[in-house]
Formats: C-alpha cells, structure tokens, sequence
C-alpha cells in the first residue's frame, strides 16, 4: 500500500490496531458503535486514560452512535491521536488488518475475509485486488476439494507481509 501513511503509534499498538479496525469495520463494513465501547473497555484495561475513553467505556450498548462519534472524537485529542481521515482509513485498516495476520493475531482466513469485504466496499482500492481470491482458496482446500489448507494460509500471511511491505 504506497499511498499509505499510517499512524505509526496504531499501528505499532495491539489497542491502536484493534481501533482502526473497529473505525475501519465501522465505516466500511457495516460495523457499529458497541465495537467501539467494548474497544474503549480493553483500552482501559491495557492502560490507556482519558475522561471520553471512560465515558465511551460506559455507553449503553446499543449506543447512541453520534455520541460514539462525538467521545471518539474528544479520545483522540486527549490521547493525542491523530485519527485518519476516509482515505487513511481505509489504507490503516487494511494494514492493521494485514500486521494481526502476520502476527497470528488473526487467523488467516478470518483476515483475508475481512480484506475481500473491504475490497468489495472500497472498489477503487486496486491495491486490495489480490485478496478477491483467497477466501475461496480457502474454503475448497477445507472442504478437500482443491488444494490445502497450510498452502492457503500461507500465502495469505506472505500477501499481507507483502502488504506491510516485508516480503521473505
């Protein structure tokens, strides 16, 4: 992803990865603010303070989703976060997506799933093409149809590495 400029401290972070995805999945994929509430729980677990990250916590679920907006909004600048705007959000999401791949976090098809639901709502994201396909590798080599499953899996890891641009 060239165009890419993440915000390294998200990125970097299992809580920062965990918010874009929750923002990501939020905006593209039909997601919803109790995503963000239970974020804003573990963030408080992991550490992480600010007086709207202790009130987003506390939400009612199902929230009112502008106030989500409002209190994630206020955490950001209290934390010091710089949140991505639609285009660096979908590029973040896509990457954080793809470094919980590499780093096991998430399973391989789970990921290249979530992938191909971005690619699909994000069509002029070429850079999400390769991701079209695997979710259906996938599933014919677990149904032994075509293929194995170790095969696919590790092809989705070596696609999100190339993705993070550390290709083996």
């Amino acid at each position: 992803m060239t165009t890419a400029q993440p915000e390294p401290a998200l990125l970097a972070s299992h809580l920062g990865r965990c918010l874009l995805r929750s923002l990501g999945k939020r905006q593209f994929a039909n997601g919803s603010g109790v995503a963000l509430v239970d974020w804003a729980v573990d963030a408080l677990v992991g550490g992480w303070d600010s007086p709207s990250l202790r009130i987003l916590a506390g939400l009612e679920k199902p929230p009112n989703e502008f106030e989500v907006d409002h209190f994630v909004a206020r955490l950001a600048h209290e934390l010091g976060i710089a949140l991505p705007d639609r285009k660096g959000l979908t590029d973040q999401y896509a990457l954080a997506i793809a470094r919980d791949i590499v780093d096991g976090v998430t399973p391989p098809y789970d990921g290249a799933r979530e992938l191909r639901l971005l690619c699909i709502s994000m069509p002029d994201m070429n850079n999400l093409s390769a991701w079209n396909g695997f979710e259906d590798q996938f599933e014919l080599a677990r149904d032994y149809a075509i293929g194995d499953v170790g095969t696919v899996e590790r092809e989705i890891v070596n696609e999100a590495r190339h993705m993070l641009g550390e290709e083996e």
